[in-house]
């Protein structure tokens, strides 16, 4: 018989893991939200379909952060 006390350990470090590994997958979208950027739409589809590939998370993480925010172009 297993100890349950690891396996509750070992799941929640399992869940931790996949938490940070998506947050840092939608890491552009996130930034983007957060700053309010006028066109979120656009880089959350493109974070969500390409982000699995270096260079178009690249991209989203740029555009994230050079996009103007909406209180800056008001």
């Amino acid at each position: 018989m297993t100890n349950t006390g690891e396996d509750i350990v070992s799941v929640a470090l399992y869940a931790l893991m996949i938490a940070i590994f998506v947050a840092l997958y939608f890491l552009p979208s996130i930034v983007g939200w957060r700053r309010h950027i006028c066109n979120i739409r656009p880089l959350v589809v493109l974070n969500l379909l390409g982000g699995w590939c270096l260079l178009a998370w690249v991209a989203a993480l740029v555009v994230a952060i050079r996009n103007p925010t909406r209180e800056a172009r008001t």
